[in-house]
């Protein structure tokens, strides 16, 4: 339940549109195809999972954030 309600980015909100009006276009046209691509669409918007099933995750911090110090050693050739 937590994956459904929190998380919602651009993304999301771009499947979760682009399948309802698919689908809403569908019903009107009696379409089955057209239903059955609003469905991908928004079981992709609900469980956040996008091309592929590749679930998205919120970008991790890079170890660059950690402050961590260098030594340097003069070298004379």
């Amino acid at each position: 339940m937590h994956t459904i309600l929190s998380g919602w980015n651009f993304a999301r909100w771009l499947r979760l549109a682009a399948g309802l009006i698919i689908g809403i276009l569908s019903i009107r046209m009696q379409d089955e195809l057209g239903g059955f691509i609003a469905a991908l669409f928004l079981f992709q918007a609900v469980a956040n999972i996008g091309c592929c099933s590749v679930k998205n995750y919120p970008e991790q911090k890079s170890r660059k954030d950690k402050d961590e110090e260098v030594e340097f050693e003069e070298v004379k050739g």
